[in-house]
């Protein structure tokens, strides 16, 4: 099943090594393949995301400015459909040369950072996932006090969601990476994704449904809980929505609770949706969106997603399909 909704957990990251001076850095850039002459550069000062809009001339930028640390710029080109991102610090000029068309063979030179991740990335330049994440461990044990290291995390291992693969290599972490701000955010992660491993303890949470009452993890104990984390825009109905109803009709609700906890503010939407598919479960509704502590608390980074709790409260399945949810029923559920 493809995810409609994608949430992308950003980073604003901000890091501790100052320069010691109020020079500038510049990005020079020439990246060939250009049908949009149009480059944006994301920047964040003083926690705030900032946007300069550049003009490519014959594949050719410049960026020039400043601030107390190293940090990241992202270049966005074609529409956005391409990027990079560039480490910079005061006082540097980096180089940014390739094919928009290839932008993972993009390089990135001037200074150890660039270097060592535009390394990383042409030696790994279409690798298996078990290769990739194999050099990225390797990498990370060679060059364990460097914030490259961190970017591989961030980069390569955070969307595997592997807490065994993430908890050995960030303990690989050395000073002064390890003072980082983005360690300890990588860290939080870290173990936010261990509270939503299967055999782990589901998370404790409230939600107001549709009539008005108040849900928590209590109000289905002893029971198996299906939970659907949806929103008003995924339109993945069609597609889910039938299991569901199947396994609504399967499964009493003595043994197998189901719930679908929307993150958005209108219920007259949720209202519709559930006329049209007449669903015959329970429905929450948080109207924080996607500003809820629901999407942190058990680690959601797109929608839907779906989690499966035993009568114990343990979690089986987490970021699962339904079709999947369905096969681990028929063997738990007799």
């Amino acid at each position: 099943m493809k995810h409609c909704l994608a949430l992308y957990i950003v980073f604003t990251i901000l890091f501790l090594t100052g320069c010691g001076d109020n020079k500038s850095y510049v990005v020079e850039g020439r990246v060939d393949g250009l049908t949009n002459y149009t480059v944006y550069a994301v920047t964040t000062d003083d926690h705030k995301i900032k946007i300069d809009t550049l003009i490519a001339k014959e594949g050719r930028f410049s960026f020039v400015s400043s601030g107390d640390s190293i940090a990241p710029v992202i270049f966005y080109m074609e529409e956005q459909s391409a990027w990079v991102t560039v480490w910079v610090r005061n006082g540097e000029t980096i180089t940014v040369a390739g094919n928009v068309n290839d932008p993972e063979r993009i390089e990135i030179n001037g200074n150890e950072i660039n270097d060592l991740l535009t390394g990383f990335k042409q030696q790994n330049k279409g690798a298996s996932k078990d290769t990739l994440l194999s050099s990225a461990e390797n990498f990370i044990k060679d060059h364990p006090a460097s914030i490259a290291s961190l970017v591989v995390i961030q980069d390569y291992l955070m969307e595997d969601e592997d807490p065994g693969t993430l908890g050995r290599c960030l303990s690989l972490i050395e000073s002064p990476a390890k003072e980082d701000l983005l360690y300890a955010r990588l860290n939080t992660v870290y173990h936010r994704i261990l509270q939503t491993t299967p055999g782990s303890l589901a998370p404790g949470f409230s939600v107001v449904d549709v009539k008005g009452d108040t849900l928590t993890l209590d109000s289905f104990k002893d029971r198996f809980l299906l939970l659907a984390f949806e929103s008003f825009a995924c339109n993945c109905y069609d597609e889910t929505y039938p299991v569901l109803k199947k396994l609504r009709k399967r499964y009493s609700e003595k043994k197998l609770a189901i719930l679908s906890i929307a993150f958005d503010e209108d219920p007259v939407e949720w209202e519709q949706i559930a006329r049209k598919y007449a669903i015959s479960w329970q429905q929450g509704l948080d109207r924080q969106g996607l500003a809820s502590p629901l999407l942190t608390l058990y680690n959601i980074n797109t929608l839907p997603d779906y989690f499966l709790i035993d009568n114990q409260r343990k979690i089986v399945a987490a970021h699962d399909s339904v079709g999947e949810i369905e096969i681990l029923l028929r063997e738990r559920i007799k």
